[in-house]
């Protein structure tokens, strides 16, 4: 995938890579999050032949760590279809069988009121894991380095071929947990990039990542 940004160098965004793209410029810094946040008239990405690809389908916009996503309601939906595709027939029959045991259970409760009410059996898998409230431990989702490692696992467990965007990274992570990160990405072929507000001099943080930089005067450092 080629990450193109109006009239600057393009990039070439590959499966493992961890990319930064640093800029000390307040305008670029705010066109690369709008334009990784759908505005495709600031940011684009084209296929290995240029085709133009759809930000919304190949981007997931993550931003910063601590103050964007809600990573249980984001990803809740495909992880319960995830789960629930996964099942073998004996632990979809288990999941039934002690469904079927909780609304019996609530009928004979029923039984004692004179009055025509019952319970309606649900075998959707899909609603009883929603109603299990599958989410993650609040402590892992709200540490900016927990998060992150999560957000690559959960691209390799959901087969996701997008790539994750994050902005803010050094503000949480020390350098060799960036350089963690960038091992993780590379280990489960994860594409990453992320977008930091910084100085040219502090591109040794990012050593183990892909380092792209545009200065305070538009000019290209890669």
């Amino acid at each position: 995938m080629i990450f193109s940004y109006r009239t600057h160098k393009k990039i070439t965004i590959q499966k493992g890579n961890a990319v930064v793209i640093g800029t000390n410029n307040q305008s670029v810094y705010l066109d690369l999050i709008n334009g990784l946040n759908g505005d495709m008239d600031l940011v684009n990405f084209f296929d290995k032949d240029y085709n133009m690809l759809d930000n919304s389908k190949n981007i997931d916009w993550v931003g910063d760590l601590l103050e964007s996503i809600d990573v249980n309601q984001k990803y809740k939906n495909k992880l319960i279809n995830n789960i629930s595709n996964h099942l073998n027939e004996k632990e979809i029959n288990s999941v039934h069988e002690a469904n079927r045991k909780l609304f019996n259970t609530i009928q004979s409760h029923l039984f004692m009121y004179d009055l025509p009410i019952e319970v309606e059996y649900d075998n959707d898998l899909k609603r009883i894991f929603k109603y299990s409230k599958i989410h993650f431990d609040n402590f892992s989702i709200n540490n900016p380095y927990d998060k992150i490692k999560i957000l690559i696992k959960l691209h390799l467990e959901l087969k996701d071929s997008s790539v994750l965007a994050v902005t803010n990274v050094a503000h949480y992570l020390t350098p060799e947990q960036i350089g963690g990160i960038a091992d993780l990405c590379k280990s489960a072929s994860i594409p990453l990039i992320m977008i930091e507000f910084t100085d040219l001099q502090s591109k040794d943080t990012y050593k183990h990542c892909n380092f792209a930089y545009i200065d305070q005067d538009f000019v290209d450092w890669y």
